[in-house]
C-alpha cells in the first residue's frame, strides 16, 4: 500500500471514530482511545474525590498531591507534572514514541487545554475541572448599552414551521471558549472576583481594542448561549464575527450541523421565554418564535451587533473592516432569477450532487426535498433546479434564513464547505 493510501485509510478510520489519528501532533495512532480518556478522567476526578480509598484508585502508590495543587486544579489551572502522579500514566506512556510532552501537545492541539503565562497557579488552563454556575453564587452582569446576543440551535430537519429550538450541543461550549482563548486577542481575567464568571458553563474573557481592555461574558444557558459585552457598541460586530467563527470551527470538529442562528430575548415582551430570531441582517428584521410576527429592530443596543464596521482596529485578527454589501447580493431574488442563479453556480464549479443538503441550509424542509429527490432521482441537474425554484418561491422556512438572496446562497455554500464556489460567486457579484 502506498503511503498516501495508508494516510487516507487512517484518516477515514479516524473520521468514523474507530481510532485517533493526529499526524499534525504525533506519529502514534491510537487504535483504542481508552488510555487518553482514562488519564483525563483521573485528572477530573481529583477535583471531586475526597476520601483516601478513592484517591488510592487514582494516584500512584505513595504519591500525594498538596491541597494547593488540588485547589488550583479546581480553579482550572495545573502544571504538567500532575500527570506523573496518576495511575494511568504507565499505560499511556508505555511507548517511547508517546510521552508526557506529546500528550500536552495533543491536548493543546485539540483545544482541551491552553497555555497560560505568568500564572502562579499553573502552566495550563483546563475549563473542564471548573464547577457549574448552577447552584453557585452567580456574578451579576453589569447593565450596559448593548443587548445580550443569543445563539440559538434549531431543528431545521423538522417539518414544523418555524423550526423548533433544540438544546445547545453537549461539549460545544467549553471547546468554543478554548478556541477563543487560544487567540491572542482574548485573555482570562487575572483574578476571580465577584464580577467575573469562571465556570465550565460560564466564562468572562478580557478582549482588548486599541490597547483598552473590555469584558466579554459568555454563558451557556443550555437552551442557548448568551453573549454580553460591556464595551462600546462599535466593537460588537467584530466580537460577534469572532464568536460565530469559533462556534463554526468547533461545530465542524464535532461533525455537527450548522443549525444555529443569532437571536435576542423577546424584545416586545421581556417576560416571554421566546426568541426574536434574526432573519434579515441587512434590514434588521426579526421573527418572534411565539407570536410568529416579523418586525424590524429599531433599538441601537440590538442593531450594533450587525452594523457595518468602519473603524479599523490595531490587531491582525480584526483590522479588516466589515465591508458593506452591495445591493446585488442583499436584494431579494425571485423565480425570475432562476436561470441566473443556476448559471452562476455552474460557472463557479458547483456540481449540484449535494443539492439536498444545500436546500436544508437555505431553509427548505426535508419533506419538500424528499419529494424533489424522489421525482428527480436520476437527474441531479433537474433536482438542483427544482430545489432552487422552491427556494426562490420562499417555501417552508426560507424566510427564517434571510430569504432568497445571494448573501444567503453564499453563506449556505460556505456552510456546505463549498468555499471555492462561494468565493467565486461573491467575487463576481462585487465586480459587477
Amino acid at each position: 500500500m502506498k503511503e498516501e493510501d495508508t494516510r487516507q485509510a487512517l484518516q477515514y478510520f479516524h473520521d468514523v471514530s474507530l481510532m485517533l489519528y493526529y499526524p499534525e501532533v504525533t506519529d502514534v495512532v491510537f487504535v483504542d482511545p481508552k488510555p487518553i480518556l482514562n488519564i483525563l478522567s483521573e485528572l477530573l476526578a481529583l477535583t471531586y474525590v475526597n476520601d483516601s480509598s478513592a484517591l488510592n484508585s487514582i494516584l500512584l502508590d505513595c504519591h500525594r498531591l498538596s491541597p494547593n495543587v488540588i485547589n488550583h486544579l479546581k480553579d482550572g489551572f495545573f502544571k504538567e507534572y500532575i500527570f506523573n502522579h496518576l495511575k494511568s500514566n504507565g499505560e499511556i506512556f508505555s511507548a517511547p514514541e508517546f510521552q508526557l510532552c506529546d500528550l500536552i501537545s495533543l491536548l493543546l492541539y485539540l483545544n482541551i487545554i491552553m497555555k497560560v503565562e505568568d500564572n502562579t497557579k499553573g502552566t495550563y488552563f483546563i475549563p473542564y475541572t471548573l464547577s457549574s454556575y448552577q447552584g453557585s453564587a452567580i456574578p451579576t452582569v453589569k447593565v450596559s448599552n448593548v443587548q445580550p446576543l443569543l445563539i440559538v440551535w434549531r431543528d431545521y430537519e423538522s417539518c414544523e414551521s418555524p423550526p423548533p429550538p433544540v438544546p445547545v450541543p453537549q461539549g460545544l461550549f467549553p471547546l468554543a471558549i478554548m478556541h477563543l482563548l487560544n487567540q491572542k486577542k482574548f485573555k482570562l481575567p487575572s483574578s476571580r472576583s465577584n464580577y467575573y464568571f469562571r465556570f465550565r458553563d460560564a466564562m468572562s474573557i478580557k478582549i482588548t481594542f486599541n490597547q483598552i481592555p473590555h469584558t466579554l461574558h459568555l454563558i451557556n444557558r443550555y437552551t442557548h448561549i448568551e453573549v454580553s459585552f460591556n464595551g462600546p457598541q462599535e466593537h460588537c460586530p467584530i466580537i460577534r464575527n469572532l464568536i460565530m467563527k469559533a462556534i463554526g470551527k468547533v461545530t465542524d470538529k464535532l461533525h455537527m450541523k450548522h443549525n444555529y442562528i443569532n437571536a435576542f430575548a423577546c424584545i416586545k415582551d421581556q417576560e416571554k421565554k421566546c426568541y426574536c430570531i434574526i432573519v434579515n441582517e441587512e434590514q434588521f428584521i426579526v421573527n418572534c418564535t411565539e407570536c410568529l410576527e416579523s418586525y424590524p429592530i429599531t433599538e441601537d443596543k440590538c442593531k450594533c451587533w450587525f452594523e457595518c464596521v468602519t473603524t479599523e482596529i490595531n490587531d491582525p485578527l480584526t483590522t479588516r473592516a466589515k465591508a458593506s454589501k452591495g445591493p446585488k447580493q442583499s436584494t431579494d431574488l425571485n423565480v425570475g432569477h432562476l436561470i441566473d442563479v443556476r448559471d452562476l453556480l455552474k460557472k463557479h464549479g458547483y456540481s449540484g450532487v449535494n443539492y439536498y443538503d444545500l436546500g436544508l441550509r437555505l431553509g427548505l424542509l426535508p419533506c419538500t426535498l424528499d419529494v424533489i429527490e424522489k421525482e428527480n432521482k436520476d437527474n441531479v441537474c433537474r433536482g438542483l433546479r427544482e430545489c432552487l425554484k422552491a427556494w426562490l418561491e420562499q417555501k417552508d422556512n426560507v424566510k427564517t434564513k434571510g430569504g432568497p438572496t445571494y448573501d444567503a446562497l453564499i453563506q449556505a455554500l460556505r456552510d456546505e464547505e463549498e468555499s471555492t464556489v462561494a468565493d467565486g460567486i461573491e467575487r463576481e457579484l462585487r465586480e459587477k
